[in-house]
C-alpha cells in the first residue's frame, strides 16, 4: 500500500476587475513550465480558488503534456463570468505589455509557450490586431522556436486556429492531449490576411471532423 501526495497551488496577478496572470502548479510532480495564451479570464483576486471549466480541463491534462506549472495569460484581461459580447471587450495596453514582458524574459530551456486562444472572435478586427501584435513579439523573442498548440488523438489542430482548451475539453476530454509545434510566422501571416480582408464572413476558420491523427 502506498500514499502519494500532490497539491495544486494557485497564484493570481490582478488589478480590480482585470486579471493578468493565473498560475497553476502541481506540487509534487516534476515537469516543464509553460505560458499559455488564452482568450479572457473568469478568475480574479476575490475568487482565487475557483476552477472554471477551461482550467479544469487543463489541469486534468497537464501531466499528459508533461507540464507541472502553467502561467495562464489572456488576450483580454477583464474578468467575465460568462461569454462577453464583442462590445464589452477592450484593448488593454497594460495586459499586452505584461504578456510581452513574460515572453521576452522566459527561460527557453525550461519553459514552453502554448498558444490556445481558439477560433472564437476569428473575424473580429481588434482581436486579430492583438493576436498579430503578440505573434510579432513572440517571433522576435528567444522562445520563438519553443511554441506549441494543444492537440489530441482525434483533433487535427494543424488545419485550424490554435485550439482553445475548453473546445478540446468538451469534445476531446476523454483523449490523451499532447503539445504540437506551432509555426509562429505562419500563424502571424494567417492573422495578417484576416486583417486585410474586409469580409468577416470569410474569416471564420473551419474545423475538421473527428478523425485519428495517425489516419490523416
Amino acid at each position: 500500500m502506498e500514499t502519494k501526495r500532490e497539491q495544486i497551488t494557485t497564484e493570481v496577478v490582478f488589478n480590480g476587475d482585470r486579471t493578468y496572470e493565473i498560475k497553476r502548479r502541481i506540487e509534487g510532480y516534476k515537469g516543464d513550465k509553460a505560458i499559455l495564451i488564452g482568450l479572457y479570464p473568469t478568475i480574479d483576486g476575490d475568487n482565487i480558488t475557483k476552477i472554471d471549466s477551461t482550467q479544469l480541463h487543463l489541469i486534468n491534462h497537464m501531466k499528459e503534456m508533461g507540464v507541472s506549472e502553467v502561467r495562464i495569460m489572456n488576450l483580454y484581461s477583464e474578468v467575465f463570468e460568462r461569454k462577453p459580447a464583442v462590445s464589452q471587450l477592450t484593448y488593454d495596453t497594460e495586459n499586452f505589455e505584461y504578456i510581452s514582458k513574460a515572453v521576452n524574459e522566459t527561460d527557453t530551456d525550461s519553459c514552453k509557450l502554448i498558444i490556445a486562444y481558439g477560433s472564437s472572435l476569428g473575424g473580429n478586427k481588434m482581436t486579430n490586431t492583438i493576436k498579430h501584435n503578440l505573434l510579432t513579439v513572440i517571433s522576435k523573442s528567444k522562445i520563438k522556436n519553443n511554441v506549441y498548440q494543444i492537440g489530441s488523438e482525434y483533433n487535427d489542430t494543424m488545419s485550424s486556429d490554435p485550439t482553445h482548451v475548453l473546445y478540446l475539453g468538451l469534445r476531446h476530454g476523454d483523449e490523451r492531449w499532447n503539445l504540437m509545434p506551432l509555426d509562429v510566422n505562419a500563424e502571424k501571416e494567417k492573422i495578417a490576411l484576416r486583417l486585410t480582408d474586409n469580409s468577416e464572413e470569410k474569416m471564420e476558420p473551419k474545423r475538421r471532423g473527428r478523425k485519428r491523427q495517425d489516419e490523416v
